[in-house]
């Protein structure tokens, strides 16, 4: 059998091994073997045969009885010798243990002389039943600990080990010695563990004193004692100290439990309390964290994070996927670019289409004629007008060339074919541009989606439990809860549905985090119980007015607007105004804002969407031309970043001023190419953003004039704004609407409320 190496972890099981033997053997005062019950679970939970022989054994040596050792030796070596044998051939005894236990208890039986034969084989039965019973408490006490979470029948039968220790413990050391190892109990459970093990503990240690005593008394003692500081630890383990010593003393005076007991009955229980008290804060920490990670769902949290990478990594090569796409495309595109000059090219098809079929061609040629030179002027000119006529045609030429005529009719067939050529080139090669930036823009989306996932969560079980017990305390049982920080930390909570609309439940939540916070998702699990998660809420929160009227006469209006949570805190708002009015303008403009819009919610980079909708654009053959105000505003940082192309002005009205923000490039739709004006602005408490089209801004004889009545309306709400803005619009144009007309505005606020906010959540 392999010897198992000395270490404090080994040395510890067995010493503690040994007083369980020494306290079940003296439990009934006539050192029966209820040890050999402890003796068996141990074997089964992998400690050594010899070695726990040995300490059972060596615990009936107090007996003084030749006898007593004897016939307990018999049995112990009787199942050290079984378990042996078993290990040897790699198996565990099952339930032919109980014929190993019969015939390990027979000397028992049979030698005693004690107990009557009959009681000797009530004893021996209950050990057998011990001995099953124990098995998991065993493995609990030498194995598992506090490592891991324990099971209902693992609970119960530690109990049991401890209950019958503790009695015979108090048979060999006295109450003292129990209670004091009771209060131990349910301070370091009070100190690491729930609030609610506190009591359990007190209940279980306080059972064999009472059946020590017979007398209920040991139960009001512990369990009141738990209950006092389990409440007041929270607040000061000092003041808990003090409650848990009041408590005693109160029984000591109240009460005739403490009635003939000496000082030192005392001290044992007094060492305990101390313990308690002075018991470093720090230490006490990192023991509270390591309980809590293991007796967490920690495989589900580790599935969590290897998922996230997971999808990370196929991100990532999906991205790589469409780099690829764009590389290839672009290098396809530049063996395109490489070609041969298209005048060279024209010039020599005349000399093989025309002039080799000329009867004079080899007189020609050895004349050098007709020089490549003035071919190569003759077809940029062709290529420059379009197409060549008579006149054209060089004097020197004509009177050396014999046909003329032919090579004319020629040239001008070769430029036509080739400018036809150079629209489907320039066509392609637009569309593979647009091809390039799609898939450059994807790519880089997928890489900062890969980039996000990628970072691992980090979990914060201490969070987890002050977030739990104070939801406890307002009357709200959560059946689980993880707190992640990634980016941002988030809340994760299983609870009953209508604890959620709990006035107390953000407020609860929000005094363990120390920072407001918002409701962002809602999953019903069945009729009772919901997923919820909660996030810290956005200092600022955001509300929007809109006043528009189509332009006299027209049925549809060119202007359109939209707003687009990107995330929480975080939320995009645009508005387009198509060039003229009416349908064609409208579809324009809804074109253009819905490509706008379906691009930013996939995280797609402002560069390539407003890249992509501009060659949209540029491929009608009518003149499809859109201004566009777009803001990106950032409730949590109080940011809003501006994109302006070919749009007026737009403006913030703070409390004291007016800012313009100005942009001085052309619509989208009008050159392939375009530089949009970008620029960012803080925003506070009671800004107002507002957004115009040029129906709106060219009402107004000058950008002054519209600053300065915008001065005058800072106090208004968006809506009030708008309508204000439109109406004054429109009386400066005598009523009437000579262009689409469109305000939007949008006001800055602080959100001081701490209600639960669950519109639209779900």
């Amino acid at each position: 059998m392999k010897r198992q190496p000395f270490s404090l972890k080994n040395f510890t099981r067995y010493f503690f091994s040994f007083l369980g033997y020494f306290t079940l053997s003296v439990a009934d005062g006539n050192f029966s073997p209820f040890a050999l019950s402890l003796l068996t679970a141990n074997l089964f939970v992998g400690l050594n045969p010899f070695s726990s022989f040995l300490l059972y054994i060596l615990s009936f040596v107090p007996s003084f009885n030749p006898l007593t050792v004897l016939w307990a030796g018999a049995g112990g070596i009787t199942v050290a010798v079984s378990f042996a044998v078993y290990r040897k051939n790699s198996k565990t005894p099952s339930f032919e243990i109980v014929l190993i236990l019969a015939l390990a208890l027979s000397p028992f039986v049979a030698l005693s002389k004690n107990r009557p034969l009959p009681i000797n084989l009530i004893i021996s039965c209950a050990i057998i039943i011990l001995s099953f019973l124990m098995t998991a408490g065993a493995r609990v006490w030498l194995i598992k600990g506090l490592k891991y979470k324990l099971s209902q029948s693992e609970i119960i039968s530690s109990a049991v080990i401890y209950s019958l220790c503790s009695y015979g413990s108090i048979i060999a050391f006295g109450e003292g010695f129990c209670l004091a190892t009771a209060i131990f109990a349910t301070c370091f459970c009070t100190l690491f563990l729930k609030p609610s093990s506190s009591l359990v503990t007190a209940i279980i240690t306080a059972f064999p004193i009472s059946v020590y005593r017979l007398d209920l008394t040991p139960f009001a003692l512990l369990s009141l004692f738990a209950l006092c500081i389990s409440t007041i630890n929270e607040y000061s383990r000092l003041f808990s100290a003090i409650g848990g010593i009041l408590t005693v003393l109160g029984f000591y005076f109240l009460t005739d439990f403490f009635v003939g007991v000496t000082p030192y009955y005392f001290l044992a229980p007094s060492v305990s309390m101390l313990i308690f008290l002075f018991f470093p804060e720090k230490t006490a920490k990192k023991i509270r964290a390591k309980i809590k990670v293991h007796n967490t769902d920690n495989i589900g949290r580790y599935f969590v994070n290897l998922t996230r990478s997971s999808i990370s990594g196929q991100l990532y090569e999906m991205s790589a996927v469409f780099d690829e796409m764009s590389s290839s495309i672009l290098k396809i595109q530049n063996l395109h670019d490489l070609k041969e000059d298209k005048n060279q090219v024209v010039c020599d098809d005349i000399i093989i289409s025309v002039c080799s079929l000329c009867p004079e061609f080899l007189k020609c040629r050895a004349k050098d004629f007709p020089p490549n030179d003035e071919l190569l002027k003759l077809t940029e000119l062709g290529f420059a007008k379009g197409v060549l006529s008579p006149a054209d045609m060089p004097k020197n030429f004509i009177s050396k060339c014999s046909q003329p005529a032919e090579i004319l009719n020629k040239v001008n067939s070769l430029i036509d074919k080739s400018l036809k050529l150079m629209e489907s080139e320039e066509a392609l090669s637009q569309s593979r541009e647009l091809i390039i930036r799609q898939t450059k823009g994807v790519s880089n989306c997928l890489k900062s989606m890969a980039t996000k996932l990628g970072r691992q969560l980090e979990l914060i079980p201490e969070k987890e439990r002050k977030i739990h017990d104070n939801l406890l305390r307002c009357g709200i049982f959560v059946k689980e809860i993880s707190v992640f920080k990634g980016e941002e930390e988030e809340i994760n909570l299983v609870l009953f549905h209508s604890d959620v609309f709990s006035p107390v439940f953000l407020k609860a939540i929000e005094e363990i985090t120390g920072y407001k916070s918002i409701v962002s998702n809602i999953t019903s699990l069945s009729n009772e119980l919901s997923a919820v998660t909660v996030k810290k809420r956005p200092i600022f929160d955001a509300a929007f007015g809109i006043a528009s009227k189509v332009m006299d006469g027209r049925e549809k209006s060119g202007d359109t607007h939209t707003v687009v949570k990107l995330s929480e805190g975080k939320f995009l708002i645009a508005l387009n105004d198509g060039m003229g009015s009416g349908k064609g303008a409208e579809e324009t403009s809804s074109t253009a804002i819905s490509l706008v819009e379906t691009f930013f919610k996939a995280g797609i980079d402002a560069e390539t969407v407003l890249s992509t909708v501009n060659k949209i654009l540029t491929f009608s053959k009518e003149d499809n031309f859109t201004a566009m105000d777009i803001g990106v505003v950032d409730l949590h940082l109080g940011t809003a970043n501006f994109i302006k192309i070919g749009s007026p002005f737009s403006f913030i009205i703070t409390r004291d001023s007016v800012k313009i923000i100005e942009g001085n490039s052309l619509p989208l739709g009008i050159l392939d190419e375009m530089k949009p004006t970008v620029c960012s602005s803080p925003v506070q408490n009671g800004d107002m953003i507002v957004f115009l089209s040029d129906g709106i801004c060219d009402s107004f004889s000058s950008s002054a004039d519209l600053i300065d009545f915008l001065s005058t309306q800072r106090a208004l709400n968006p809506k009030t704004l708008a309508d204000s803005i439109l109406e004054k619009a429109l009386f400066l144009n005598d009523g009437k609407a000579i262009d689409d007309m469109t305000a939007f505005c949008v006001r800055i606020f602080i959100n001081e409320r701490a209600e639960t906010q669950l519109k639209g959540v779900g």
